[in-house]
């Protein structure tokens, strides 16, 4: 299943947790990669697709594979990653308690009202909204926390949100405005898909 770079990396990682949710996740990606292949008629085993990390300023240490993006992330025994042929962010986060002092410094005033009533669940679905929406740009979310509002979970799941001046003029100007999200709840787990493609998610 993993390539003999793959399986130096695996070997690397110290913690058997952090073993285990990397091969989760991998397992995860090379699902989703698989999937489009056999959209383009293409037959791909799962040892023959390797997942790396760009080396990119602007992504750096991203996990990439040839020809496509893709994104992973992993919480408390479980894993999900998404991939596509443009920028796609995926987060999947246990719904877990905020404090006041993390809430006030992540979200913004709509934010702290919006999720207010939906108590720790919708906190935790803002928060991996926000996460998913930085790795749809090959970002981290550390310092641009109030920077992305979520502004409405639809019925459907589809994400609404807008974007402060400062990040809009740090984002490639086709990214921010054209990608589209969608998120919810799932069991005591919160999940969040970032993209221009979002149909390819697998976990």
């Amino acid at each position: 299943m993993f390539g003999n770079t793959e399986r130096e990396r695996l070997h690397g990682l110290r913690l058997a947790k952090r073993r285990r949710e990397w091969m989760a996740g991998r397992v995860a990606a090379k699902a989703a990669l698989q999937h489009l292949h056999a959209q383009a008629g293409a037959e791909s085993p799962l040892h023959g697709l390797v997942i790396g990390n760009s080396s990119a300023e602007h992504n750096r240490g991203q996990p990439e594979a040839a020809g496509f993006h893709v994104s992973i992330s992993h919480s408390q025994g479980y894993a999900v990653a998404a991939a596509s042929a443009y920028p796609v962010g995926i987060d999947i986060e246990r719904v877990r308690p905020f404090p006041d002092a993390a809430r006030e410094m992540a979200f913004t005033a709509h934010e702290l009202r919006f999720s207010a009533a939906g108590g720790d669940g919708v906190c935790t679905a803002v928060w991996a909204f926000k996460e998913a929406f930085m790795k749809a740009h090959g970002k981290s979310i550390f310092g641009w926390f109030a920077d992305i509002e979520l502004e409405a979970i639809g019925c459907d799941g589809h994400l609404s949100w807008r974007l402060s001046p400062r990040l809009v003029a740090q984002l490639p100007s086709r990214q921010g405005s054209q990608l589209s999200g969608y998120g919810g709840l799932i069991d005591d787990y919160a999940l969040a898909l970032v993209g221009q493609c979002v149909s390819h998610g697998h976990g």
